[in-house]
């Protein structure tokens, strides 16, 4: 499975590769993970918020789980890595959001005010955004309770593709603007009968970055973008369609040959045709010969010549 993926961040040594943004993907589970730092002092740059991104991924990683506590478990940790990184005189903060995937489902995930776009074909289908009242909300408070967290959802049919930003980011585009650029970032093309849909993540947050008025750098400017292609029928149900055919032809087979031994032989009906007469018949004084053909009378034994 071909999986496009970008990430981009003002706050960051290199614009294209924050270490605050990570995608990890192992088999059918994986995680799309944003971390923003709040009031982190520049001497250490994205080192907290990197830190978070790890606990994060690794967390789920290790015990893959879409529960609510789950979830609470893994952003619990979360928050005391924020916690010990503090300084009494200056805490920071984490805004963090993600989405969390397992098999067929997946979660949106925020602890702060990160926003969450999920995609279906270019269309927005799911908005999903942080709370942002009160620091409460927000990773490093000793108050902090919980994550916001959605109901599990069924990937859509077709490519789904999520957007996992800072508020300041979403906040520059509407929507509209949001899927027109990622119709620009989408190639179609058509290899036989198979139409394979193409996302480059890389060149739409590019065209979002290069759309971005009133830039200030005080703020932050964070996003990620992953697209997941649209799985392919598997012939796995069509091999197991037909193996269950064969079996039940099979087993149809036997019961009526069960059926057909279990009733014995059928008495013979009387003319059918290939049936003959017994040679002996029981009759009064015992067994008496046969009769010739139906209506006659079986010819006389021969009589010995009298001897002189």
């Amino acid at each position: 499975m071909d999986i496009s993926s970008a990430k981009i961040s003002n706050h960051a040594d290199n614009l294209r590769d924050p270490e605050n943004a990570k995608v990890e993907i192992k088999g059918q589970r994986g995680v799309i993970c944003l971390v923003n730092g709040i009031n982190v002092p520049k001497t250490e740059g994205h080192s907290m918020p990197s830190k978070v991104t790890r606990i994060l991924i690794e967390s789920f990683m290790k015990r893959p789980s879409l529960g609510t506590e789950a979830m609470d478990a893994i952003y619990k940790l979360a928050n005391n890595g924020v916690l010990v990184t503090q300084s009494p005189r200056y805490p920071s903060f984490a805004s963090a959001g993600s989405v969390f995937f397992l098999k067929n489902k997946f979660v949106f995930s925020c602890a702060g005010d990160n926003v969450i776009f999920h995609f279906v074909d270019g269309m927005i289908k799911e908005v999903f955004s942080g709370n942002s009242s009160g620091d409460a909300v927000y990773l490093g408070n000793t108050r902090f309770a919980s994550p916001k967290v959605s109901e599990q959802i069924t990937f859509a049919k077709g490519v789904n593709t999520f957007l996992v930003c800072s508020k300041r980011f979403a906040d520059c585009f509407p929507e509209s603007v949001l899927e027109e650029t990622l119709a620009n970032a989408t190639q179609v093309t058509q290899r036989g009968k198979e139409r394979i849909t193409e996302v480059n993540c890389d060149r739409w947050l590019s065209e979002l970055w290069d759309m971005i008025e009133n830039f200030d750098d005080r703020e932050e400017y964070s996003a990620v973008a992953t697209s997941l292609p649209e799985k392919k029928k598997s012939k796995k149900g069509l091999i197991i369609g037909i193996i269950a055919g064969v079996i039940v032809l099979v087993a149809a087979f036997l019961l009526v040959g069960l059926f057909t031994r279990g009733k014995g032989p059928q008495p013979p009906q009387e003319g059918a045709p290939g049936m003959t007469e017994p040679m002996y018949a029981p009759g009064e004084g015992g067994m008496v010969p046969p009769t010739g053909p139906r209506g006659e009378t079986a010819p006389a034994p021969p009589t010995r010549p009298p001897q002189n």
